[in-house]
C-alpha cells in the first residue's frame, strides 16, 4: 500500500479492514473445521446445509460423490479448514494459507454447479477474498508476518509465503 496514493489515516483504516477481512475468513474455517471434527464428519456438513452428496451436480458429481466416501478426504477438509483458518487468524504464512482457501473454495465451488441460487455465492466471495490475500501484502502489521519479514529477506523462498 502506498502512502503517496493513500493518506496516512486512509493506509491504516485499509490495513485494519483487510485484517478483519483476514480474520473473519479465518474464523469461518476454523469453525468448519471444528464442526466437522466434533459433530460427526460428513454429517455435520449437512446440519451446516453446505455441500451435501444429495445436492452435488453438474459435470463433476461422479467425482465429488466418491470423495464423500472417502475417510481420507474427510481428513483432509478438516485438516485444510484448520490450517488455512489458523494461517488467516495470527497472520503467519498468509499468503500459503490464501492459497489452500482458495482452492478448497474452488473445490466447493465446483461441486455444486450449476450453482442453485445464482453464480456468485459465498464460495464465490469467500475465493475472491483468498485472492486477495494472494495479491496483496494483507495487513502485515497485524498479523504474525511481520516478524517473519526479516528471515524472509534473508531466504528468498519465504518471501512469496511470508505476507
Amino acid at each position: 500500500m502506498n502512502g503517496i496514493l493513500l493518506g496516512r489515516t486512509s493506509e491504516r483504516t485499509l490495513c485494519f479492514l483487510l485484517c478483519l477481512l483476514r480474520v473473519s475468513l479465518g474464523v469461518i474455517l476454523l469453525t468448519l473445521g471444528t464442526r466437522l471434527l466434533l459433530e460427526g464428519g460428513w454429517d455435520a456438513w449437512m446440519k451446516l446445509g453446505g455441500m451435501l452428496p444429495t445436492v452435488v451436480r453438474g459435470p463433476f458429481e461422479g467425482l465429488f460423490i466418491q470423495f464423500w466416501e472417502s475417510a481420507l478426504i474427510l481428513n483432509l477438509v478438516i485438516f485444510a479448514s484448520f490450517a488455512v483458518g489458523l494461517s488467516m487468524v495470527l497472520g503467519l504464512l498468509t499468503r500459503l494459507g490464501a492459497l489452500g482457501g482458495a482452492l478448497m473454495m474452488v473445490g466447493f465451488y465446483l461441486a455444486t454447479l450449476p450453482p442453485l441460487f445464482g453464480w456468485v455465492n459465498y464460495h464465490f466471495c469467500y475465493f475472491g477474498a483468498s485472492v486477495n490475500f494472494l495479491v496483496i501484502r494483507p495487513a502485515h502489521p497485524f498479523g504474525l508476518d511481520a516478524y517473519l519479514r526479516p528471515l524472509a529477506a534473508r531466504h528468498r523462498w519465504l518471501r512469496w509465503v511470508v505476507a
